[in-house]
Order: C-alpha cells, then sequence, then structure tokens
C-alpha cells in the first residue's frame, strides 16, 4: 500500500486477504512492517501501554459461573494434561464431568504448547477486577521456533506468541468450567471483529523469559462462553506484544470431526441400507448419532441442533452395538404410533464382551442395549426431540422381555425389529411404548 522511512529503517505498509477455497479466512488491513540493524531492535523500547490508562467497557457483562477451578497456578504437567484433554487433571475438583469427554476443548499440546506454567489466575482479579491470569515460557536457545525464522535472523515469530495469548485465553475460560458441558466443542478468535495488534519488539535466544498476561474485560457464560481481553507479552521486562480486547469463544464441534479414519472406513461398508428423503441410514449415521454433527444424523431434519443446542445421543463404540438401518417405516420427524426400524447389528467374533464375560456368550446387558438403543433410534427418528426447547435426555422405564438364545462369538448378525406402540405427553416429557424382537436369521432371540 505504501512505504516511508524512519531514520535509516525502510517502512512499509501493506494489506492482504487469505482464502480457504471460496471462503474468507483471514483479513489484514493498515499492517506495518519495517527492517531493523540489530542496534535498532536492541534499542526498542516495547509496547507503551498499560492497563490502569486503557478505557475499558463501563458495564461489563461478566456472568457468573456455577464451577470454577480452586487451583490459582498450574505447572508444565496440568497444562499437558489440558492440550492432551484430561480436564480434570488439569483443573481439578468440580470437573469430574469432564472425565465422560470423548474429546474434551483443549489447547495445542507438544512444542506447540507455548506455556511452561502458569504463575496467577484470579476468577475476579487483576487491575480491572474483572480477571486476570499470567503465564510463562521459559527461553533457551535451542528452543525450536528459533531455527523457523529468516535466516541468519532467528527470533519467535509473531504468530506463535499471537498463539500463545490465545491459549492463555483459553486456559482461563476452561477454568471457569465452560468446556464442562461441552464434549467436542473447540476453542476460536470470535470472527468478523477487527483485531488491533501491536509488535514492538522480539523474543530472541538470548532472552531469558516470556510472560503472557491476560486483563480480562468482559465474559460471557454461553450459549457460546466467550471472554474478552487484553494480552499483553513481556520479555526480560520489555512489552514486545500487546492485544487489545482479543476475544475467544468455545463453539460446536463433534468428537467424529477428528476421527477421519473411522468414518472412512463406516462410510465403505456396500450393504444396502435405508434410506430417506435422499438420506442414508449406514453406519456412519449412527456414529454421527453418537460424536457427529446432528444433520449428519438424521439429515436436515435434526440441523437445528448443530449449533450450541445440545439433542439426545446414542453412546459410541465400544457401546454402540447398531451396525446399520435396514429398513424404516413412518415419515421423519412425525411423532406417531406405528413407525417401525429394522435394525442390524454384526456380532465381531473378537469383541471385548466377550473375553470380558465369565463365558463366551453376549452378557445379557448388551443384548438388552442393542435392543434399546434401536428404541432410542426410533424415538429420535420421529422427532422427539424436536417437540420442545428444552434439553431431553433418553430414560429406561420398565418393560418384559423373554430371553430365548445365547448369542455367541459366531452368531453373525442380530437383527431387531422396533415398532412405536404409543406416545403420550405431558409437558416436556414424553413416554414412548415400543414392542422389541431381536433375530438370529429367523430364531427368536
Amino acid at each position: 500500500d505504501g512505504h516511508a522511512a524512519r531514520g535509516d529503517a525502510p517502512l512499509m505498509f501493506f494489506h492482504y486477504d487469505c482464502q480457504n477455497g471460496d471462503r474468507p479466512q483471514l483479513s489484514v488491513r493498515k499492517g506495518q512492517a519495517g527492517l531493523f540493524t540489530g542496534a535498532e531492535l536492541a534499542a526498542s523500547t516495547g509496547c507503551l501501554w498499560s492497563p490502569e490508562e486503557q478505557e475499558i467497557v463501563s458495564q461489563p457483562r461478566l456472568d457468573p459461573t456455577t464451577v470454577a477451578t480452586q487451583r490459582t497456578s498450574f505447572d508444565r504437567e496440568q497444562l499437558e494434561a489440558f492440550a492432551n484433554g484430561d480436564t480434570f487433571a488439569c483443573f481439578g475438583p468440580g470437573f469430574e464431568h469432564a472425565k465422560t469427554h470423548t474429546r474434551s476443548p483443549r489447547i495445542p499440546g507438544g512444542r506447540m504448547l507455548l506455556q511452561d506454567r502458569v504463575t496467577h489466575l484470579e476468577q475476579q482479579g487483576g487491575p480491572w477486577g474483572r480477571g486476570y491470569l499470567r503465564a510463562e515460557l521459559d527461553i533457551a536457545p535451542d528452543l525450536w521456533f528459533f531455527a523457523g525464522h529468516f535466516k541468519n535472523g532467528p527470533c519467535m515469530q509473531g504468530t506463535l506468541m499471537f498463539d500463545g495469548c490465545l491459549q492463555a485465553l483459553a486456559l482461563f475460560l476452561a477454568s471457569r468450567g465452560s468446556t464442562i458441558d461441552r464434549d467436542g466443542w473447540r476453542f476460536q478468535p470470535v470472527p468478523e471483529i477487527a483485531y488491533q495488534l501491536e509488535w514492538s519488539g522480539q523474543v530472541i535466544p538470548t532472552s531469558q523469559r516470556l510472560v503472557t498476561e491476560v486483563f480480562v474485560e468482559e465474559v460471557i457464560a454461553g450459549p457460546k462462553p466467550t471472554v474478552y481481553a487484553d494480552l499483553l507479552c513481556t520479555v526480560d521486562g520489555l512489552k514486545p506484544f500487546h492485544a487489545r480486547r482479543l476475544a475467544l469463544e468455545l463453539v460446536p464441534d463433534w468428537p467424529l470431526q477428528a476421527m477421519p479414519e473411522l468414518v472412512a472406513e463406516a462410510t465403505s461398508d456396500p450393504r444396502p441400507v435405508a434410506v430417506v428423503d435422499g438420506f442414508r441410514f449406514d453406519y456412519a449415521s449412527l456414529l454421527a448419532c453418537a460424536w457427529g454433527k446432528p444433520s449428519h444424523m438424521f439429515g436436515p431434519t435434526y440441523s437445528r441442533f448443530d449449533g450450541p443446542t445440545p439433542t439426545p445421543r446414542l453412546p459410541g463404540p465400544p457401546f454402540l452395538f447398531m451396525s446399520r438401518i435396514n429398513e424404516v417405516q413412518g415419515p421423519i420427524g412425525v411423532m406417531k404410533p406405528g413407525a417401525k426400524v429394522s435394525v442390524d447389528y454384526d456380532i465381531p467374533a473378537d469383541v471385548w464382551y466377550f473375553d470380558e464375560n465369565t463365558d463366551r456368550s453376549m452378557p445379557f446387558a448388551v443384548l438388552l442395549e442393542a435392543a434399546l438403543q434401536s428404541c432410542g433410534w426410533l424415538s429420535l427418528y420421529v422427532g422427539s426431540a424436536l417437540t420442545t426447547e428444552q434439553e431431553l435426555g433418553i430414560r429406561n422405564l420398565d418393560g418384559n422381555g423373554t430371553l430365548h438364545c445365547e448369542l455367541l462369538p459366531d452368531s453373525g448378525t442380530l437383527t431387531t425389529h422396533v415398532e412405536l406402540l404409543d406416545v403420550s405427553a405431558t409437558g416436556s416429557m414424553i413416554i414412548q411404548t415400543f414392542q422389541v424382537r431381536c433375530l438370529l436369521g429367523d430364531t427368536p432371540v
């Protein structure tokens, strides 16, 4: 866009746009860069910013949280636990429910984890009294990112400094319990906001320690938990980076997105399956019932649940005892008696429950679960979750059943036929009655 000079240092002014296919991904405006001598870089005074002088929102939104960590500092091992998805190991008591997660929201791990410790975490602390976090990264000459910069100009990339700030923000947001009920979600900067980022210094191999500070301005509990904060980096007393009112949010995502091999395997089965309105009810759709995007469970009918609103789910492997939907009768999304489904479950010969049972037969609990999962699937198919704005969960009440034979490793395919016999509703509570028949070929089970 232009160029100038400050003394002998040439300055450049630029903008750029990044595309992901046809989708705009990143835009930069009013960018500035320069070429400086080593002496000029060493003489930098850093960013001239302080939290005490910053004008902030006078009437902030500071939503309370029902669960917050009792910890006020974290070591590298606890931060690595957060990066590995072990939320409870990082945050401790109060976060036990996160142990049930398939894929907890997390920060980058390995060498991309850009914090060694958190020395201060205060939910209502800091100079603004709205929340504060202080993290540290020890600098050593052999850190991997120095070799990745310009030839003969080793320094920490500004993008990595920025990523470390996002990690600190994510830790603060998660410390408030924001991830506990959001299995599979992920952190991202709030899009379509122009952020003001300023670099006025560098981290080089002779630096000792990089400090990242989070000064919280606002916190929103949901439906997408969001934190707005200023971020300040300091290296050995110099302030090389400041970000004004950076916003990080938790957004819906699904564990299955991180399992492409499982999805590829699920879509490779050539056997015929039920198709309704062009949507295939194959094993991939059943995996989606456990861990995937709701519209991948039942098609557009369930697209309203692709956002923050949760929907009832089926268990995932190794507790998913359905392989494909053979046949379904009745319109999708219409909760009336008479709907029917036929479900196949291909019994593996080497599955865990044969090994762990007292003999080589399918435990009754597994057989019962296979039947009940088919009932749960039919309940979702007829649109039970679509009848209310409230979050629903599936619970079994009672029933009568007769066991006719055992299922062994060589039994083959279990077919379950389910018919919805009755539906009654009181408020948002729905009670449904089913008739279930399980067969091996023509043999009742």
